[in-house]
């Protein structure tokens, strides 16, 4: 969820509130989950009950695996990358990597756009330069596992050749 979806409808916020609410309280019931779950971003749009989940979530190490399925809520790509413009001049990549919001995030290899749209949405711009794009027709509670396992086979499919 972007920070400019905050400037949706009251009526929309509600039910995407609710749709977050929903999911949140099946993971944490959840109990066969092969990865692991976290929430970033700003929650402060939440009510409290909302986010004592996520902070839940958060803390709920589902499995050993080294997966991690991350969940970006009122977050931007531009304000971060903004936000490290206004440090002094950074020349380094590793530098300027390290003081981003994502720092401690590999750089994605698939990303999934749900909804219809063919944009970014202000989502991880310095991170997915080599990223494959996957956009679907459907929204995101509607995902499902073969959607998945489409997208995975696809992905298999590429020639990776990362600028080279």
């Amino acid at each position: 969820m972007s920070n400019n979806n905050l400037n949706r409808s009251t009526r929309i916020l509600k039910s995407i509130t609710q749709i977050l609410d929903k999911f949140l309280d099946e993971t944490l019931q959840e109990k066969n989950i092969n990865f692991n779950i976290e929430f970033r971003g700003n929650f402060n749009f939440l009510d409290k009950k909302i986010e004592k989940k996520i902070f839940s979530i958060n803390q709920t190490k589902f499995t050993n695996f080294k997966k991690k399925l991350l969940i970006y809520l009122n977050y931007s790509g531009k304000k971060d990358i903004l936000r490290i413009a206004s440090y002094e001049k950074i020349t380094n990549e590793n530098k300027f990597r390290n003081l981003l919001s994502t720092h401690d995030v590999v750089d994605p290899d698939i990303l999934i756009r749900t909804g219809g749209y063919k944009r970014l949405s202000d989502f991880m711009l310095f991170e997915i330069s080599y990223t494959e794009l996957f956009f679907l027709n459907k929204l995101w509670p509607d995902l499902n596992k073969s959607d998945l396992v489409k997208i995975i086979d696809n992905y298999r499919q590429i020639n990776r050749k990362f600028g080279k």
